[in-house]
């Protein structure tokens, strides 16, 4: 009898080692995929915090360029042409303790991206990686090439020296806009036909935040003009208006007005892409961007 009882303890000891084997196998395995869960959500949010940078550049949201700063342990989205570590809007991105940016590898050998208010593009192309610190063969790279593309593909990196002949322009309006009933109206000259004209329905074109967001091609006397209005402040109490307008698309003369004063324009543009402010007395602060 005690014979028996000896050989059942043996064998559940057996059991319970078995056990244990294969849950530490099982919570190793678990801990290994969600490391590198990690890893993946963490490179697609740098990659985000990225495209984010630069669609706030594009949109001269707050009237400066945006970028990432790279460290070892964290990422950051910053405001203006260089990275400040005391800027209050600074927004930190914190790694988890199992991951590590380890290879920062950008031209000019720094550790920012900074894009270009006209183009999106940036100087800073490169690759950033990021890995597990436990497992450094687990790695992601993301690329950034000087056209601004951003993704897990290598693209070309080389800078691109091309000319590039382009305008932006802000300028203040202090009149209030009834964003109900009026509309911006462009007007193309076309020798030696009559002018073309485009109306903007402002209400028909306002995004999410009420601002004023409207991208057209516009065919002039059989030439194509491409044509970018926005706005970055409107009625409080002033609107700031933000205009598009690149020479290598571009070949008409142009001005813009709103119909809420007819007669009197807000800016005007010669063929040549020549910018100069219009008519009406509440046009002020026009610079090119």
């Amino acid at each position: 009898m005690n014979l028996t009882k000896g050989f059942v303890f043996v064998e559940l000891l057996v059991v319970i080692c078995i056990i244990m084997l294969l849950a530490g196998i099982s919570l190793a395995s678990f801990r290994f995929f969600q490391n590198k869960m990690g890893l993946d959500e963490t490179a697609d949010q740098l990659v985000n915090v990225l495209r984010l940078a630069q669609n706030k550049t594009l949109a001269s949201e707050g009237q400066t360029s945006y970028g990432v700063h790279f460290a070892a342990n964290n990422f950051i989205l910053f405001a203006g042409s260089s990275y400040d570590p005391a800027s209050l809007s600074n927004q930190q991105y914190n790694l988890a303790k199992e991951l590590e940016i380890f290879n920062i590898n950008l031209a000019g050998s720094g550790s920012d991206v900074i894009f270009s208010r006209l183009t999106g593009r940036t100087s800073q192309f490169g690759q950033i990686s990021i890995r597990l610190a436990a497992d450094p063969a687990q790695s992601r790279d993301i690329y950034i090439s000087s056209a601004g593309q951003i993704g897990f593909v290598a693209q070309s990196l080389s800078a691109d020296t091309r000319q590039k002949d382009s305008r932006h322009v802000h300028f203040n309006y202090s009149r209030i806009i009834d964003f109900n009933a009026e509309k911006i109206i462009l007007l193309f000259d076309n020798p030696p036909n009559l002018p073309t004209t485009q109306e903007i329905i402002i209400k028909d074109n306002l995004d999410a935040n009420g601002q004023i967001g409207w991208e057209r091609t516009i065919l002039v006397g059989g030439q194509n003009q491409q044509i970018i209005i926005r706005t970055h402040q409107v009625n409080n109490p002033l609107t700031v208006f933000s205009i598009i307008r690149d020479r290598r698309f571009n070949n008409k003369a142009l001005s813009v007005s709103l119909s809420g004063e007819p007669g009197y324009g807000l800016i005007d543009y010669t063929d040549n892409g020549e910018v100069s402010a219009g008519s009406s007395v509440w046009v002020s602060g026009l610079a090119e961007q």
